[in-house]
């Protein structure tokens, strides 16, 4: 895959999704890594009710160093509330590692639960069980579903939520996986975000810091640095 094939697939993306849509949601991110060079990416997620009782989601992101593209990721999530407090979620997302020629599809199968005591303090956790099919040959476009070793996890997802005032909200976490990347049980992340919510306004923007650990050598793995929006189309 090409430079110029990553940039228009992120191009039409933006404009033709978007048309589908009721809400979206843009992050740009910093990544500190260990073991490769500092990361910028841009993500854009789309979403919207599919069904009276079924919602979907659609995101894609580029990752890039200073010198070159280092990923391409996408992925295709339904959810289906069963509850106002519990929900059922089926995700399908792809990685590309463009200058490695490889890629991964990681499937994602979560239960979570949100439960709010108070109108100020909200709980959340989610478990679920995740399979990742790896490409060392090629990259797996649009989805790969060979590989050569097993690769599957479970996954948690574990927060509170301190809505301070009308204004502004505070949230922690400790989970496996993101908006669209999924990771093992031994490399969980450690997230806090900031939220503005105007009065009057449909929208809000945030700030997050997340720091990414490798269980077993007791080491940090990545940094992450991140500010964006969301808002309803």
């Amino acid at each position: 895959m090409t430079k110029a094939q990553v940039v228009l697939f992120f191009f039409l993306s933006t404009i033709s999704i978007p048309l589908f849509a009721d809400e979206i949601r843009l992050d740009l991110r910093y990544l500190s890594e260990t073991t490769r060079d500092n990361l910028i990416d841009e993500t854009i997620v789309y979403r919207r009710p599919l069904l009276s009782w079924l919602n979907g989601e659609v995101g894609v992101r580029v990752s890039e160093s200073l010198i070159s593209l280092r990923t391409l990721e996408y992925k295709a999530e339904v959810e289906w509330p069963i509850f106002s407090f519990l929900s059922a979620r089926v995700r399908l997302a792809n990685v590309s590692y463009i200058p490695e020629g490889a890629g991964s599809t990681n499937l994602l199968f979560l239960i979570r639960s949100e439960i709010a005591p108070v109108s100020w303090f909200a709980v959340h956790f989610g478990f679920g069980w995740s399979e990742r099919f790896l490409s060392i040959t090629s990259i797996s476009l649009p989805f790969t579903f060979s590989r050569t070793f097993p690769d599957h996890d479970f996954a948690i997802d574990f927060g509170m939520r301190f809505q301070v005032s009308n204004r502004l909200a505070f949230s922690g976490s400790l989970a496996t996986f993101e908006v669209i990347n999924t990771f093992n049980l031994h490399n969980p992340f450690a997230q806090i975000v900031v939220e503005y919510l105007p009065d009057a306004k449909p929208w809000k923007v945030f700030g997050y810091v997340r720091d990414r650990l490798l269980l077993g050598f007791g080491r940090r793995d990545e940094l992450t640095l991140g500010i964006g929006y969301q808002i309803p189309l």
